[in-house]
């Protein structure tokens, strides 16, 4: 049987359209430090990570399928 990381339930979570702030992260998934897991998504070119600043000024991140030519 195959337990899925952390890092697994996120990114299945966001392939969906949705977004997420570093808070909804955390109590979400239990990620300790968000940025860098969306670091790490950007360096294994696993998606397009967008990032859009909320009204109240947290950043919501948000993946893309990477583009191919």
């Amino acid at each position: 049987m195959t337990t899925m990381t952390k890092k697994d339930r996120v990114l299945r979570y966001m392939r969906q359209g949705r977004g997420l702030t570093v808070n909804e992260a955390r109590s979400r998934f239990g990620i300790g430090n968000f940025r860098a897991l969306m670091s790490d998504v950007r360096q294994e070119n696993l998606g397009r990570v967008v990032t859009v600043e909320t009204r109240s000024g947290c950043n919501r991140y948000f993946l893309r399928p990477t583009r191919t030519r």
